[in-house]
């Protein structure tokens, strides 16, 4: 298209393109529009840079109220310091005289000692009463002054910056409106220029098929001057002879002529029947040439090269104005940045007084926690300090020794399991108490069938930590703090916190400052378990939410210890023992040892969900498992009483037992489990040791002897002690091997007894298996 124009350029076909553009008339309304506009431009870039000033200026202005704002808050903090030394003034002078008082007084009776002290504490707490009242006074007075200050400055800057905007958003409604008529404007050309394009494409063509024709003739006409001047005299001889000879030949040709004149007409019929007649082919032609003729006149119409160059020059006018508009644009927002950045710098400056100010509060209130650290740090050195003293005061309070528990009516275990659950059904029910509006904590009944008393109570035989886990609000808690009201003994619970890690957390830790040992929630029961009110009576330790921190970890030394011998039964408390111990501790080779007594059971409760961790084959192991899925309906039961058992008492039981518990029982009970552990050996890797015989036979005497069958007894040891290693699995090729573990337990209760079925085993695995079937 470059090429062609310059030819249309170089051969103008009218008088009006060989005249010379006349620059006034040149400049169209286009440019008066960007030139008006270029005005507006540097008018809005010198208000912007006014707006610059007057923001500055507002700067500045605010600089200096918060300069002003801070020399009063100086003034403000000096005047509190004034007043904090005329109180410490004051105090120090009330406490020498005081002082000197005490010192004459010092044999006086207590009772007017502590008067006088009194009377001098409402004295210094007037004093300080009336020393804030004024400070604080003066702080509102202050603050009243430093806001309406601020608020003044931010409505001024507000108000110049609401206006600025405005303007700026007029001035770009303006150039928006500008904008799209210079589009619509541009549009319109582009159309015009591509039909002018497409026009001088087609003269194009056709002045070069002119040309062709016309270096075509002047050949020819060459070609015949050349003849000419070749011919002469005496070649007309000649020439005569080739006349005859072409005369001839013209008769050969014009007999040809005929025959092809005969053929053109057969050509011409034949053409006519396809493409029409030559007069039609005529008429196409004079229609074409009217068509010429008409783009011809049009481009006569069309603008000429000049007012082509005039219109591209406006075209670059208006994208340079776009330009200057993204320019003030950019300025705009730049404006903008720097405002929300004051704002952003004044907020943060607002949050930093606010910090200083808490800083300074934080900081006087540890100055005074020093002070009175100081002065009990020099009243601990100027006398010897307990170290256990909890305990030496759980001494003090054990001086009187406790009626022994009864025995009297001595029943058996069997008997115990039943008066205990009839005794917890047979209290008041949360209703009534409510009705009663008792302020006081009572107790109100609860409901637990056969099997879970039996189960607990054959527990305590079998290991010294028990774990109740299951469902929220089933009643695990409950149940060793009933169990022990109902024996005669106590139930200390303990919460168990998520940040344990270690034996500090459970039992305690030696303060070096004041040279003491913080004993906990849990090594005071341990030491209250031992004194002489407890000793002889059962005592649970409950560790409630245990598996909210790893067992593992911060009970790793109980489960240690509980390994052993009753006689060997003892944690470390401190490693260098005091010269003076109380009574139940003990010193061993030179460390402060807190002796665990045989009446205390350590019982644990466990929620399974995401918020707990999950509780390992090692805790499992020495514990004993008891599960909560529902809690159990209400029964009626007739009335129950409290029992007055021993630890003496309980043991015997047990002992004697164990010993009524028949070797062929036992034999039947370790064939059964033995039987199973090949199967779970085989297909899970899962074995078990001499531990677990020895729970299973102390376990099963005493369940039996409280009235359970071998067969539950069985059941429930076997789910809770060996099952639980394979729940959970997620390879889908174990369902074999949970089917061949029914299949074992299934023949050998069927071998034990044909009358009862393993239900909670059976029940256990099924829920395993449908997990890999669904």
């Amino acid at each position: 298209m470059g090429k062609n124009r310059s030819r249309r350029t170089g051969q103008p076909t009218t008088s009006q393109s060989n005249q010379s553009p006349d620059p006034s008339k040149m400049m169209g309304p286009v440019d008066q529009g960007t030139h008006s506009a270029g005005n507006s431009t540097q008018k809005s870039s010198d208000d912007v840079a006014k707006l610059k000033k007057e923001i500055e200026a507002l700067t500045k202005k605010l600089k200096e109220y918060e300069d002003r704002e801070q020399e009063l808050q100086e003034k403000e903090a000096r005047a509190i310091d004034g007043f904090k030394e005329s109180e410490a003034e004051a105090r120090a002078s009330w406490l020498q005289e005081k002082e000197a008082e005490l010192k004459q007084q010092r044999l006086s009776i207590q009772s007017e000692r502590d008067k006088t002290i009194e009377q001098a504490q409402t004295k210094a707490q007037g004093i300080t009463d009336q020393a804030e009242q004024e400070a604080d006074k003066l702080i509102q007075k202050n603050a009243k002054s430093a806001a309406q200050l601020r608020q003044q400055v931010r409505e001024e800057a507000l108000g110049a910056i609401h206006d600025e905007n405005c303007r700026l958003e007029n001035l770009r409604n303006q150039l928006q409106l500008e904008q799209q008529e210079l589009e619509a404007q541009l549009r319109e050309l582009s159309k015009k220029e591509k039909k002018l394009q497409e026009f001088e494409e087609d003269l194009e063509e056709e002045s070069e098929s002119i040309q062709g024709q016309r270096k075509k003739l002047k050949s020819k006409e060459e070609a015949l001057a050349q003849r000419e001047a070749m011919l002469s005299e005496n070649k007309v001889a000649q020439l005569t002879a080739e006349k005859l000879l072409l005369e001839q030949q013209l008769a050969i040709l014009i007999s040809k002529n005929s025959e092809l004149f005969k053929q053109v007409e057969d050509y011409r019929s034949t053409l006519n029947t396809v493409s029409g007649s030559p007069e039609a082919l005529l008429r196409d032609k004079q229609r074409l040439e009217e068509r010429v003729q008409e783009l011809e006149q049009q481009l006569n119409s069309y603008p000429s090269y000049p007012e082509i160059a005039d219109l591209r020059r406006e075209a670059e006018a208006k994208n340079e104005f776009e330009a200057r508009y993204l320019a003030l644009q950019a300025q705009d927002d730049d404006s903008q940045r720097v405002i929300s950045q004051q704002r952003t710098v004044k907020a943060e400056t607002e949050n930093l007084r606010r910090e200083r100010d808490t800083l300074k509060h934080i900081n006087q209130y540890l100055q005074e926690q020093q002070e009175e650290l100081e002065r009990m740090l020099g009243e601990l050195k100027g006398k010897d300090v307990n170290v256990f003293a909890n305990f030496t005061k759980m001494d003090d309070e054990d001086l009187e020794t406790p009626a022994k528990p009864s025995d009297s009516s001595k029943p058996d275990l069997a008997a115990i399991s039943t008066q205990i659950r009839h005794w917890m059904a047979g209290l008041p029910s949360r209703e009534e108490i409510q009705q009663n509006n008792s302020t006081e904590e009572a107790l109100f009944a609860h409901y637990y069938d056969e099997h879970t008393i039996r189960s607990f109570i054959a527990s305590l035989s079998a290991s010294r930590l028990l774990i109740l886990q299951g469902v929220s609000g089933t009643g695990k808690t409950s149940l060793p703090e009933y169990f022990a009201y109902a024996v005669g003994g106590k139930c200390q619970r303990i919460e168990v916190q998520s940040s344990w890690r270690d034996k500090p957390d459970l039992l305690g830790f030696y303060n070096s400052f004041f040279k003491s040992f913080n004993e906990s929630a849990f090594s005071r029961a341990l030491y209250e378990a031992n004194t002489n009110r407890w000793r002889n009576r059962p005592y649970f330790i409950v560790l409630d939410e245990m598996n909210l921190s790893r067992i593992e970890y911060y009970f790793a030394d109980l489960l240690s210890v509980l390994e052993g011998t009753p006689n060997t039964w003892q944690v470390e408390l401190l490693g260098q023992a005091p010269s003076h111990l109380p009574n139940r501790l003990k010193n061993q080779n030179g460390a402060a040892m807190l002796p665990i007594p045989e009446n205390v059971w350590f019982i644990g409760t466990a929620n399974t969900d995401e918020s707990t961790y999950e509780i390992t084959r090692k805790v499992y192991d020495r514990a004993q498992v008891l599960q909560f899925d529902e809690r159990e309906s209400s029964f009626s039961a007739p009335p129950g009483k409290k029992l007055d058992l021993s630890i003496r008492y309980f043991t015997d039981c047990v002992s004697k037992a164990t010993s009524n518990f028949s070797q062929s029982d036992r034999e039947k009970a370790i064939s059964c489990i033995e039987s199973i552990e090949l199967e779970l050996k085989e297909h899970f890797r899962v074995a078990f040791g001499q531990r677990i015989i020895d729970q299973l036979q102390n376990f099963l005497a005493v369940y039996t002897a409280s009235g359970g069958s071998l067969a539950e007894g069985l059941d429930h040891f076997i789910a809770r002690k060996l099952l639980w290693q394979i729940q959970n699995r997620t390879d889908p090729n174990v369902k074999g091997g949970l089917k061949a573990v029914k299949e074992v337990i299934q023949d050998a209760f069927e071998k034990l007894s044909r009358s009862e079925s393993p239900k909670i085993s059976l029940t256990l695995l099924d829920q395993e298996i449908a997990r890999f079937s669904s």
